[in-house]
């Protein structure tokens, strides 16, 4: 019986190789039986498959993260987790307006980022145009624990999109 190199052991675990190719050959020179040295067929073959799977791996060097969009790929990358944030729909929200106190987004949808990234919206992407949003407006604590938000007028913008450049909704 013979015992197996830790090459023996890859090739035949993760190659799929059957096991006869592996097995331990003689050669006779004269009246000695030698063993047949196969570390270079071995070594071939962990080779090719080393460069046939780093061959077959897709290029992402044309984008400037993993998750930019198909259409836009030089999307900027705001999120320190994850590059572009990924919003997850919280609960229903109300904006107001910080100067005057009048609503924004009425039952609006807050959605958050695991990076802690907050944007209230009208609509519900990715099923139907944000139209008014509002990000990272700041959170006001009312009477029964009901959160309502306040933003500055700059800060709270309109779009006809399904997106935000820089947020991907889940």
């Amino acid at each position: 019986m013979t015992s197996k190199s830790y090459l023996d052991i890859i090739i035949l675990k993760y190659l799929k190789v059957p096991n006869d190719w592996i097995a331990v050959n003689f050669k006779k020179e004269g009246n000695v039986l030698k063993r047949a040295d196969n570390r270079i067929v071995k070594f071939l073959v962990v080779v090719s498959f080393v460069f046939g799977a780093f061959l077959l791996t897709p290029n992402f060097g044309n984008k400037t993260h993993a998750h930019a969009g198909v259409n836009n790929p030089t999307e900027v990358a705001p999120c320190s987790l994850y590059g572009i944030h990924r919003m997850y729909a919280e609960s229903t929200a109300t904006v107001k307006y910080q100067e005057t106190g009048n609503i924004a987004i009425s039952l609006g949808t807050m959605y958050k980022c695991a990076c802690g990234s907050t944007v209230v919206v009208e609509g519900r992407p990715p099923g139907s145009p944000i139209g008014k949003y509002a990000t990272d407006p700041t959170p006001v604590i009312g009477t029964g624990g009901y959160v309502s938000y306040v933003t500055p007028k700059n800060n709270v913008r309109s779009t006809s999109s399904y997106s935000i450049p820089g947020y991907r909704f889940y």
